[in-house]
């Protein structure tokens, strides 16, 4: 009885990793046999997942300041042009939480996100439509700025996903790191949504 018991909780702890992409993530930050910016790189890409297009790491003093571009392959929305552009800037303050929140201990002192989307662009020299990839918005972050607002680390950016007052919790402290970051490219307004 207590084998079955045991093999019980030993396979629910298993099937709670494999659904948990934070204890992977765990695991990578606590490794010290892997090299920063893999460590770096590779958190990156399972926190973005299918936005994630390019990552640029760069050592200075000890220290990394990291550049990724994301966005995903499709531009396509139902929203509002506003409603858009707040979307979006939202989403990137909660990629730069998400990122910091585990990058932070790997000495990533700066975050320089940059939403890279693609748009059907018309050409007249071919008479036809084509795809080309644009920096839309670009904004940075470093710690130190971030750390002055307070409790940030235990912000819940899974209630992104739910509506109710956790959501709306979360886009009002999202607010506070959007009103702090450096804003390096807002190309919104050259959007049409049609």
């Amino acid at each position: 009885m207590k084998h079955l018991i045991f093999g019980l909780i030993l396979l629910l702890s298993l099937l709670n990793c494999k659904k948990n992409p934070d204890s992977q993530i765990e695991k990578l930050i606590q490794n010290p046999g892997i090299k920063d910016e893999v460590v770096i790189i590779e958190v990156t890409k399972q926190i973005l997942k299918s936005q994630f297009k390019e990552i640029r790491v760069e050592k200075t003093d000890e220290k990394f300041n990291v550049l990724i571009d994301f966005g995903g392959s499709t531009a396509l929305t139902f929203q509002e042009k506003k409603v858009y552009e707040k979307e979006m800037k939202l989403l990137t303050a909660k990629y730069m939480i998400e990122l910091f929140y585990y990058l932070s201990s790997r000495k990533t002192d700066k975050l320089t996100l940059s939403l890279v989307k693609p748009f059907y662009i018309h050409e007249p020299q071919i008479n036809k439509d084509v795809i080309q990839e644009f920096e839309v918005f670009r904004t940075s972050l470093d710690l130190a700025t971030l750390d002055t607002i307070e409790g940030w680390r235990d912000w819940d950016t899974k209630a992104w996903n739910h509506k109710g007052e956790d959501q709306d919790r979360l886009v009002e402290q999202l607010n506070k790191v959007i009103s702090i970051w450096k804003v390096e490219l807002n190309e919104f307004g050259r959007i049409e949504l049609e």
